[in-house]
């Protein structure tokens, strides 16, 4: 991937489902930090800890099934902001 970001092939390498333990030894072995990690990430599933780790790193966080497979969709309290200002949860 590297050697494809210096030859202009890509602009940004990225990763998926990257925690800290995976992320520390790349870091320390990569010339080129990823510029974007892809986790499951919804207002059930937060991930603190690699959140606040990839904030640390300059990683942006790139969230996978936002809306949770669609359990999102059945929260009450999110149910509650939406029907206030007239929009669906989603």
């Amino acid at each position: 991937m590297e050697e494809l970001h210096n030859n202009g092939k890509i602009r940004a390498i990225g990763v998926s489902n990257f925690l800290k333990h995976h992320l520390e030894p790349l870091l320390e072995s990569a010339n080129i930090k990823p510029s974007v990690n892809q986790i499951e990430y919804h207002p059930g599933y937060k991930q603190k800890e690699i959140m606040e780790y990839c904030k640390d790193h300059n990683i942006l966080i790139e969230g996978w099934s936002p809306l949770g497979r669609g359990k999102v969709l059945q929260n009450e309290h999110l149910k509650s902001i939406a029907k206030k200002h007239q929009k669906t949860v989603a």
